[in-house]
């Protein structure tokens, strides 16, 4: 490969963000959904009187504790700090890894750093910067409320208009997604305290111990994550996920199937995507409007080439399960179809089909599937029934196919959740690919009957990808809210699980072999749509690019390339 067309990806101190190829293990996450405004603390220095900087500091404190609202010289300042004290990294430092941070030390907490299309615009990014997205991120720049409804399947209670205030159009500048160790008792907070002082530190304050904002409006905290992870409708998560050649290493590419392991094109901009393509190679742009064009104008388009090479677009999504609705539903199926008895062990059939795995992990086989109300009770039947219950060697495998294995969807319906996500290599499957790589965390307590059923709780997904179009509207859009693919199936439905079931009539088929399908009738709706918010999370260098100021004029920005 040529670096022209498609560099190799290396792990570097400027390379993608840790989110985005790493991750994190063992942390507690925050969302900080933030604003960032030019105030020209320059203009108000000059012959300001005392009293008039104070109230004019005070009002910058306000604006962060109670709106999530930054100064564009602040923002620029603190990344250029976190990126000095390894709070800003793109290697692999993280607390639970087996790896030597490579800043001598554990940071109290990691930051990641994605920009709406509106935060460019308030950057003041120049016009051909945001016209390049504008032409090859087309989803980006109109942003997820103008596209929510026609791309998502987004209606009803999930319709952008109902969506939290904070996702708004124009409400979100920037997603600081803020990580810190759980491993000691108290020290995600006092890491997330840490965070938060050095923000109001760059303000001006001079406390060090500020209080935690726990419960600002514009902050979206998941819940610690516990082992295995469950989400809360009561299954494991996290087991299956897309790997990429030259990111990933030898031992996670050998424990995929090849259908699963994709080009690292799909997941960052500037490389080879699984069609061979590199739309962000030499993505273009020129000089100044009113300038001739440059007699070789190749420099210029690497320079921007340089600055998207190691971005992903991530889209921050708030989905509200409605847990209690969820289990009335399947008690109420489950007693219809066997009564009152094996009640327990049907509730989790049916999770099972809906999900494409049982509770703790496993496979929904055919080859150990059953539908008799009378099964065996055995561990290994037991065990699946419980999220509790996973292990490697239940719920770790992922090389296996639907076409092969499970073709007539006995095992797996062809509508269940992951056989919809995760197609895998079903004839159906276009030779396109559409992987999804999934940061997502729960939020809200676990649901306990008769306690605590009116909390909000659900999932604060974080999905990264090369094209919100090709790739999250179309999985989101299409292979969730459409007909379920693959052959033959008798009536329509949409995502059991995930689907905006706003059509009268929607049914979800469970195909049994030498009879009729069992039919779930009435599927309501189980996840509502509370915000969306679409990001670019660029790479560090491109960062520090940002933070010096060179996005604002091309002149600037195409100086030292």
């Amino acid at each position: 490969m040529t670096r022209a067309t498609a560099p190799t990806f290396t792990a570097s101190e400027t390379g993608p963000q840790r989110l985005v190829t790493h991750g994190y293990r063992q942390c507690l996450r925050r969302n900080y959904l933030i604003q960032i405004v030019n105030d020209d603390l320059d203009a108000l220095s000059v012959g300001a009187s005392p009293a008039n900087k104070a109230r004019f500091q005070q009002t910058r404190l306000s604006n962060w504790c109670d709106h999530g609202i930054l100064p564009r010289a602040v923002f620029y300042q603190l990344v250029q700090n976190w990126n000095k004290q390894g709070n800003l990294t793109s290697g692999l430092v993280a607390w639970a890894d087996v790896c030597q941070p490579s800043f001598g030390y554990c940071p109290a907490y990691a930051v990641d750093i994605g920009l709406t299309f509106e935060g460019f615009e308030k950057l003041g990014s120049h016009t051909q910067l945001t016209d390049l997205f504008r032409k090859k991120a087309p989803a980006f720049a109109q942003g997820a409320p103008i596209r929510a409804a026609s791309r998502l399947g987004d209606s009803g209670a999930s319709e952008p208009c109902n969506w939290e205030d904070r996702y708004q159009k124009d409400a979100i500048h920037a997603v600081l997604v803020v990580h810190a160790p759980t491993s000691s008792a108290g020290g995600a907070f006092a890491g997330f305290q840490a965070f938060e002082s050095a923000v109001l530190m760059q303000l001006g304050w001079s406390i060090h111990a500020p209080a935690t904002f726990l419960r600002a409006h514009w902050i979206e905290e998941s819940t610690i994550l516990h082992s295995p992870r469950e989400v809360h409708f009561g299954y494991v998560d996290g087991l299956s996920v897309p790997r990429y050649r030259e990111i990933d290493s030898p031992a996670q590419l050998c424990d995929e199937a090849d259908f699963n392991i994709h080009n690292p094109g799909e997941l960052l901009l500037g490389y080879t995507r699984n069609d061979k393509s590199n739309p962000w190679g030499v993505p273009g742009a020129y000089a100044e409007g009113g300038m001739p064009t440059p007699p070789n104008p190749q420099p210029a388009r690497k320079a921007y080439g340089d600055f998207f090479r190691d971005g992903s677009f991530g889209v921050l999504r708030k989905m509200k399960q409605k847990v209690p609705e969820f289990e009335a539903y399947l008690d109420n199926e489950a007693k219809r179809i066997v009564g009152a008895e094996n009640l327990e062990y049907t509730i989790a059939w049916l999770k099972a089909k809906m999900l494409g795995r049982w509770p703790n992990g496993e496979r929904v086989e055919e080859a150990v599937d059953t539908t008799d109300s009378r099964p065996v009770k055995s561990w290994a039947v037991q065990k699946r029934m419980k999220p509790e219950n996973n292990s490697p060697t239940s719920a770790g495998d992922n090389k296996f196919d639907f076409h092969k294995a499970d073709p007539h969807g006995y095992g797996c319906p062809f509508g269940a959740h992951v056989r919809r996500m995760n197609p895998r290599d079903d004839p159906v499957v276009p030779s396109l690919r559409r992987p999804l790589l999934r940061r997502g965390a729960s939020y809200g307590p676990k649901y306990l009957e008769g306690v605590n059923a009116g909390i909000d709780r659900g999932l604060l997904g974080l999905f990264f990808c090369a094209s919100i179009e090709e790739q999250f509207e179309h999985v989101l859009g299409n292979w969730s809210n459409n007909n379920p693919m693959g052959l033959p199936f008798t009536h329509t439905g949409k995502d059991p699980l995930m689907g905006n079931q706003d059509c009268i009539g929607n049914t979800f088929e469970i195909p049994k072999p030498g009879k009729p399908p069992l039919l779930l009738k009435g599927l309501p709706t189980f996840v509502e749509t509370r915000g969306t918010c679409y990001a670019f999370f660029p790479s560090v260098h491109a960062l520090l690019k940002i933070a010096t100021g060179r996005i604002v004029s091309s002149t600037a920005f195409l100086e030292g390339m």
